[in-house]
């Protein structure tokens, strides 16, 4: 019986755990990274200040140090802005970090968000993103095939943030005065474009994020920028289009307000080239840490890096006395051992059949959501599963990752 001889060698292995400047002109980098072709900055992210916002404002939940509200309120371009505000019951008023989130986030971190707002006495703001979450719409993501579109919806959420700002600019408890950034992933791309244009912005962190998003492109090997790869257009027409939103083109405006990067040795979508490329790229003062983990590390290093962010901003939000970073279990960042590896293939395997696998890993720590697997089949890899509902997995942490890879090129036949 004849199979592929893709599913007989797997080369490695990772693991991943549950981790206002307007009216000027910028110029953007070519492919050899030199500033060319000088465009006002009106044109992209320009808007109305005076626009109202009627504004929809009710309490979502509420608890014995904390409020927090549902908030909308319209944007630019006719767009309708679904936001959460949590404010701490202490007198204010408060500095206050607005959270960009990832593409797989949302704006809201509930109960979580409650917690670390009470400990650490900032307000925290959040939006969806154009087209996740609240503001999803049926064939159209912020990053997707249709490249224009994508642009424009990061255009659009930089925007739909400075519009927040003016919110929270009219609010009693809230010390506008002291506003910082976290942003995470996307939220990072995003975040220092827009850290980078409004300079109402005091602080920024941003987490496994990085710029010149060509070389992203290059290197990720999971996420929505790897299905934008695998779209078959050429990664030189796709990122001449995303050229304009790269933050390489803006980070250089932060001269002179404090930045923090956060990112992982092992990170499989943004390379260290990337966050290499953001870091030099923003003025000083700044600060780079690296763990030693993958584009979304551990809980317990998750939690520790938030820690470290609002050490940052205490530093220089808050003024208080800078306590040294977390101490983290970087072991636990670490691939799980593989101790099996099984291959099963749905009918006869032939092109554009799914190729159904099964991994058992052992994973002491009970923290590792997927397990990525590279095939001898044009240097591509799977993401397995073991969280009991994606890639055909049935049964959560029970030490088996299961995934499916789809064959979308011909593969020499094996005996």
């Amino acid at each position: 019986m004849k199979r592929y001889a893709l599913i007989m060698l797997v080369i490695t292995i990772f693991a991943v755990s549950a981790t206002h400047a307007y009216a000027q002109n910028d110029a953007f980098y070519n492919k050899d990274f030199e500033r060319i072709d000088s465009v006002p900055l009106d044109a992209l992210f320009g808007y109305d200040r005076n626009l109202p916002f009627n504004l929809e404002k009710k309490v979502k939940r509420e608890t014995a140090l904390t409020i927090t509200y549902d908030i909308h309120y319209d944007s630019a371009n006719n767009e309708r802005v679904p936001a959460i505000l949590t404010v701490p019951k202490k007198k204010g008023p408060h500095p206050v970090i607005i959270f960009m989130h990832g593409h797989g986030m949302k704006k809201d971190m509930g109960k979580t968000a409650d917690v670390l707002i009470a400990q650490k006495g900032y307000a925290l703001f959040a939006i969806d993103a154009q087209y996740r979450n609240e503001r999803k719409r049926e064939g159209h993501d912020i990053i997707s095939k249709y490249i224009y579109s994508s642009r424009d919806a990061f255009i659009q959420t930089v925007i739909d943030n400075m519009r927040g700002i003016d919110y929270l600019e009219t609010l009693d408890e809230i010390d506008s005065d002291r506003i910082g950034i976290m942003g995470l992933s996307m939220g990072s791309f995003i975040g220092s474009v827009l850290f980078s244009l409004d300079d109402r912005i005091r602080v920024g962190a941003f987490g496994v994020g990085g710029a010149n998003w060509m070389k992203v492109g290059e290197k990720s090997i999971f996420g929505p920028l790897y299905s934008l790869k695998m779209s078959g257009k050429p990664l030189e027409e796709i990122f001449s289009v995303y050229n304009c939103i790269d933050p390489l083109n803006y980070v250089y405006r932060t001269k002179g307000r404090p930045v923090l990067m956060i990112n992982g040795r092992l990170d499989e979508l943004v390379p260290s080239e990337a966050a290499l490329a953001l870091y030099h790229g923003f003025g000083e003062p700044k600060q780079i840490t690296w763990f030693d983990g993958g584009h979304v590390p551990s809980m317990d290093t998750i939690f520790g890096l938030v820690d470290d962010m609002f050490a940052y901003f205490n530093k220089y939000l808050k003024r208080k006395e800078y306590h040294p970073p977390w101490a983290r279990d970087e072991s636990k960042n670490m691939p799980p051992k593989v101790s099996d590896f099984e291959v099963s293939v749905d009918g006869e395997a032939r092109q554009n059949k799914l190729i159904k696998f099964s991994v058992k890993a052992e994973d002491p720590n009970r923290d590792i959501i997927f397990v990525k697997v590279w095939l001898d089949c044009g240097n591509d890899m799977a993401l397995l599963y073991d969280d009991g509902k994606n890639g055909g997995d049935k049964v959560k942490k029970d030490g088996v990752y299961t995934g499916r890879y789809r064959i979308y090129e011909k593969a020499a036949l094996g005996k």
